[in-house]
């Protein structure tokens, strides 16, 4: 995982701008027919009502990469292999059949914030034509980043005991060509994506390997040291490699 990019955190503000403006509307529609003085009341009908519901739309589809762009900067002990696991999860929300969509005339009161606001689910088929734009781009975006996926990455899965059982389908492309075209061309490049994700699994495993290798070797190097000098300089080794692997 590379870090975090300025457009990410455009993205994740704005959708926190999205929210915090739907769980209002209904505070912006009272204001907009009772203005103070000096403003103008016809700026709230500026925004039809498809618009608004546009804005639920990206919500809905843009929210799950701008919570890893959020969860990615709030928490300082957040390993690589966990930001693996989310962006795979964010790509299989993206390929969903259904999309949970705020409901802009359910009902608020003080105490309703953005997670306990009503909504329902609406199937992909019926998002507008603009939404689908922006679904497309977000499964172009997020697939790229899974598409880069290196042996370092592997590497980082096979280190973390929650996700080395399971690193083929976290690395894999969640968008299978089979879905989307023929079926001898689909299955074509679904073969070849196989091979793709076999080749960097091998490559991570290999490089763990010879990792490894060095790591032993460096803790062999002398033989007239006492056991229990050996033992620290295992015990510093080992910690010095586990450090270094998670930054990667």
């Amino acid at each position: 995982m590379g870090t975090t990019l300025d457009c990410d955190m455009r993205v994740a503000y704005t959708v926190k701008l999205f929210q915090q403006t739907i769980v209002n509307y209904s505070a912006f529609a009272f204001y907009s027919q009772k203005p103070e003085k000096g403003d103008d009341a016809s700026v709230f009908e500026f925004l039809s009502a498809a618009e608004w519901r546009l804005v639920t739309e990206m919500e809905a589809i843009v929210c799950s990469i701008a919570d890893l762009a959020r969860i990615e900067v709030q928490r300082s002990g957040l390993v690589a292999s966990e930001l693996i696991v989310l962006l795979k999860f964010t790509a299989n929300r993206l390929i969903g059949d259904m999309f949970s969509l705020c409901d802009f005339d359910a009902c608020r009161n003080t105490t309703t914030t953005v997670k306990s606001f009503p909504r329902h689910a609406v199937p992909v088929d019926e998002l507008s034509p603009l939404a689908h734009t922006c679904l497309a781009r977000m499964k172009g975006q997020v697939e790229q980043r899974i598409a880069a996926t290196t042996a370092e990455t592997v590497m980082i899965l096979l280190l973390d005991p929650r996700t080395k059982f399971s690193v083929n389908s976290l690395i894999q492309p969640s968008i299978r060509g089979s879905d989307e075209e023929g079926k001898d061309g689909g299955a074509a490049e679904d073969d070849e994506a196989d091979d793709t994700t076999e080749r960097i699994v091998a490559a991570g495993n290999k490089l763990l390997v010879d990792a490894h290798r060095e790591v032993f070797c460096a803790m062999n190097t002398s033989t007239t040291v006492s056991a229990q000098t050996q033992l620290q300089l295992r015990r510093r080794t080992w910690i010095l490699f586990r450090v270094q692997m998670m930054r990667r």
